[in-house]
């Protein structure tokens, strides 16, 4: 019987990389569960080309979200459009105005993947009742000073 659950993967991947798709894709849903987005809302992927950002993007795009992907790497924008998102904006470390230019009254949630360093700016992105969530430290900095949540929390 457990023979029948067992299949060969046929793909040129090597172990390491096969093995991560899993990881990576379960890590998205999760992120993506974590914030409740739902079909026609919209959604924020900072740091969207990352293997996780893709993961997320391809999720939320099957779920019929709209997505704002944002990149800090211009070459990269043609890669987020071919993968779903409605709109990329580069990252400068600050997104939050350019976003609500986009979506007026803030977006439905952002899945905050750059980590500290761009989450008070993410938090200005999402509307009242709206959630980030911080699931990836792209930007290799792990804690966040001086958090006033009475300040930064949107409300």
């Amino acid at each position: 019987m457990l023979a029948r659950q067992v299949i060969s993967p046929d793909t040129h991947l090597s172990w390491e990389t096969l093995a991560a798709i899993p990881e990576t894709f379960l890590t998205a849903w999760g992120s993506l569960d974590a914030i409740e987005i739902e079909s026609g809302q919209t959604l924020v992927l900072r740091g969207a080309t990352s293997s996780l950002g893709l993961a997320a993007l391809s999720l939320a795009r099957e779920k019929g979200v709209r997505v704002i992907a944002t990149t800090r790497t211009p070459t990269k924008v043609s890669l987020l459009q071919q993968n779903g998102a409605e709109h990329v904006v580069i990252d400068i470390g600050q997104i939050a105005e350019y976003v609500r230019g986009i979506v007026p009254g803030g977006v439905n949630g952002v899945l905050e993947l750059v980590g500290v360093t761009s989450l008070r700016d993410s938090l200005k992105a999402v509307a009242p009742r709206g959630v980030v969530c911080n699931s990836e430290s792209l930007g290799h900095s792990w804690i966040f000073d001086r958090f006033e949540p009475l300040v930064d929390i949107p409300y």
